[in-house]
């Protein structure tokens, strides 16, 4: 156990000061995010990414003691549509649990999104004052996960997830398992933000000059002139910019706009793809207006 903390102590130290401490507990709690505190014996660890707290010294309840960490998504142990790996799943798993062996421990909980839809709770982990959850990802035990939420410091985990993928760390170390992951970060709309990422395009566009048949099925940043908004459903907007750039806006997504007005300078990123004969951007994610 104590050769696993010196390798994990190690490790932190290699990563940047922002990956170890990224969160500003005092912020969470000033923004109403609830701490709870955690003891190695009360844990049971699932997988690399989900375990069980016995609050309270009982049998474990799945629906009310599973614990799903934000913003991480390990590899699966188990077979299910994301597939099987335990190349890499279990040494997330392993990473976790001893995490929640070497306290102290807390989980901190959003007031606005405390449990997913499978009612498990959700999570950051701080041990030792480190953020685990994005240690996971910097170490590449983890994709970053922002299907459904995105983090107030959202640059510290696309920056944590870079590195790992740049120095070839676990999930991202084989050519095989980067292009897997990498498939899957597309069909959830997003890719890796590295210049070594083929995907991901470094340079700003503009709207006003952008040839976005240059771009197909990768990921851009646009920058433009909000011109008008179009309902397309009950599931679609269409943000039109200048030049006739039409950035598509699913429902899932649409909590990610800012308070755009008419003629604002705005800034969107996501996958340039074709549509019936016309490019488009696919939002990920709006960054506000300029």
């Amino acid at each position: 156990m104590q050769k696993i903390c010196l390798i994990w102590a190690c490790l932190s130290c290699l990563l940047s000061p922002r990956l170890s401490v990224a969160e500003s507990w005092t912020d969470l709690r000033n923004s109403g995010w609830e701490s709870k505190p955690i003891a190695p014996s009360m844990v049971k660890v699932v997988d690399g990414d989900t375990f069980y707290v016995d609050w309270n010294r009982n049998k474990y309840t799945e629906s009310e003691e599973k614990i799903r960490l934000l913003f991480v998504d390990t590899p699966e142990l188990n077979q299910s549509h994301k597939g099987q790996d335990l190349e890499f799943g279990l040494p997330a798993r392993d990473f976790l649990k001893d995490r929640l062996q070497n306290g102290p421990l807390q989980l901190w909980v959003s007031p606005r999104f405390p449990r997913d839809r499978h009612q498990r709770t959700l999570g950051l982990l701080r041990a030792e004052d480190a953020n685990v959850n994005l240690l996971l990802i910097g170490l590449g035990h983890s994709l970053f996960d922002a299907r459904y939420q995105l983090p107030s410091n959202f640059d510290s985990y696309v920056d944590a997830e870079a590195r790992a993928y740049e120095e070839k760390r676990g999930i991202w170390s084989t050519y095989a398992s980067r292009r897997r992951y990498l498939k899957r970060l597309a069909n959830e709309g997003r890719t890796v933000y590295s210049r070594k990422n083929r995907r991901y395009v470094t340079k700003l566009q503009k709207a006003d000059s952008v040839d976005l048949a240059r771009y197909d099925k990768r990921f851009i940043k646009l920058a433009g002139r909000l011109e008008r908004r179009i309902r397309k459903g009950a599931y679609i907007e269409l943000l039109l910019l200048e030049n006739g750039v039409e950035v598509v806006v699913r429902q899932k997504y649409q909590d990610r706009l800012p308070s755009w007005q008419f003629g604002d300078q705005i800034l969107v990123e996501g996958f340039v793809q074709k549509y019936r004969d016309k490019w488009q951007v696919q939002l990920f994610r709006g960054v506000g207006a300029q």
